[in-house]
């Protein structure tokens, strides 16, 4: 059985929710899945954790040579959650055996959709306003 561990995000209750989930939707593929969230980030733990798994879920936290050197005997795929490539380091990712992906355009939406409310509340200038009532004004 492949086994798969996740680092995204942080002890909460909607984060327990996502990751529930997503172990029962991986059981149905026939893939362990674990949610080891990082916070503070540990690269003791992460290279623990990914010396026993298949493939591993990342965020912003960096890693390189000295996690990737220690993991490359069983992890062979980090994806990182997001747009970019942050803080990995892609050349002793390579050197290790181990490719790195990513969530192209995962935030396309939310992204979107910020610059829309930014943009709604510049124009209605709710800012202003909202500190107007807080004053008592």
């Amino acid at each position: 059985m492949k086994r798969v561990v996740s680092f995204f995000g942080e002890k909460s209750e909607i984060f327990n929710m996502l990751n529930q989930k997503a172990e029962e939707y991986a059981s149905t593929l026939g893939i362990e899945y674990r949610w080891a969230p990082q916070t503070p980030f540990s690269e003791e733990n992460v290279i623990r954790e990914l010396q026993n798994a298949d493939a591993g879920i990342i965020d912003v936290e960096p890693y390189g040579e000295r996690v990737f050197s220690q993991i490359k005997d069983n992890a062979k795929l980090l994806v990182r959650f997001g747009v970019g490539f942050d803080k990995v380091d892609l050349e002793a990712a390579s050197r290790n055996g181990i490719a790195v992906a990513r969530t192209t355009a995962a935030n396309t939406t939310a992204v979107a959709e910020m610059a829309l409310t930014l943009m709604l509340s510049c124009r209605r200038r709710i800012s202003i306003s909202q500190s107007r009532v807080r004053s008592g004004v």
